[in-house]
């Protein structure tokens, strides 16, 4: 008798405590449900965020956004002004110079430009009483070392950092957009090298001041297209990445029932 009650006593607080169990889970289930709903849909205005970003541009779109076009004109002007005081001994006036500050309040300097920049005042500072400055160099030559940076590309660079910051933002698709930030900076950086290159040509090209004065830039800029399809440098690559990534995120492809096609 007695080991019959005790059977039952057990049988009794095993089911007590599943049931127990079983309530906390769905109190816990309950409790939190509404906090991962609220999670989710911040996702999702994060996700919305990033994609307006990237959604429905085409490759020329993508490029507009940091103003691409104009910071090559702007690097190109700087190119062209400094043979122009080397060769003929004039300067345009500094209001309406393409790189002037109001326009490109920025600029990238090579690191190979800093680090011999550094080593040059090394040699001043040893013996500075027996430095010579030359008016100008004999040989035309352009390492410059610096790209003028337009207004507009720092702006929509703070656009994307901007939505980078957001925590909710899936880790993945935030390297993504990292990846299209470096995109962007090696997209404008190229104009560095093709610069040097084609400054070697100028003499050749505008020999005489009047040459110089009917340039154009489009062997420039073709030039730089070639180049930078060259070295892989794609801003509609990077940005189709981010919305795959997003579309793979959420499965979108499934997130409706497909219609069933009537016989």
């Amino acid at each position: 008798m007695k080991l019959a009650t005790s059977i039952v006593q057990i049988i009794f607080w095993l089911a007590t405590s599943m049931v127990a169990v079983l309530g906390y889970i769905n109190a816990k289930r309950t409790i939190f449900q509404p906090l991962r709903t609220e999670i989710f849909k911040k996702q999702i205005e994060a996700l919305s965020s990033a994609l307006e970003l990237f959604v429905g541009k085409r490759s020329d779109e993508l490029a507009e956004d940091f103003d691409m076009d104009f910071g090559e004109k702007a690097n190109i002007f700087r190119m062209y002004d400094a043979y122009l005081e080397f060769a003929f001994g004039r300067r345009r006036p500094e209001e309406l110079r393409e790189y002037r500050p109001e326009l490109c309040p920025t600029a990238w300097i090579h690191a190979d430009y800093l680090s011999s920049y550094d080593a040059d005042k090394e040699d001043w500072a040893e013996d500075s009483a027996k430095v010579e400055f030359p008016a100008k160099p004999k040989d035309w030559e352009y390492k410059d070392g610096m790209i003028s940076v337009p207004r507009k590309y720092t702006e929509k660079e703070a656009d994307f950092r901007a939505v980078l910051e957001n925590p909710l933002l899936p880790a993945k698709i935030a390297d993504l957009i990292e990846r299209h930030l470096e995109a962007a900076h090696e997209y404008l950086g190229a104009i560095g090298p093709v610069l040097e290159e084609c400054a070697k040509e100028m003499p050749d090209r505008y020999p005489e001041l009047d040459d110089f004065l009917k340039s154009k830039f489009d062997w420039i800029h073709n030039r730089l297209v070639e180049h930078r399809h060259n070295e892989g440098i794609s801003l509609s690559v990077t940005a189709k990445a981010v919305v795959d990534e997003v579309r793979e995120y959420f499965d979108s492809d499934n997130l409706l029932p497909v219609p069933r096609r009537r016989k």
